[in-house]
């Protein structure tokens, strides 16, 4: 199943492909998990799914940002 996504040949250096590897792994076990107990859903789909919600819980995240102007001295 990780054939059809290959990701490892994005990057040459071999820590990298290996953590993206292990990540497409536990992509896919909890793809087949998903698709045993709750939903039947293809490859594509979850993995769309899964990176809308990690992008749309990162713009809800607000971080504390500081005045400029009540920073500096004048």
């Amino acid at each position: 199943m990780m054939s059809y996504y290959p990701a490892e040949r994005i990057t040459l250096r071999w820590y990298k492909k290996i953590a993206i590897h292990i990540l497409q792994i536990c992509l896919i076990n909890s793809h087949i998990l998903y698709c045993k107990n709750i939903k039947k859903i293809n490859l594509y789909d979850y993995r769309l799914s899964i990176m809308i919600a990690l992008l749309s819980a990162n713009k809800t995240q607000t971080h504390p940002t500081q005045d400029r102007k009540s920073t500096r001295l004048n």
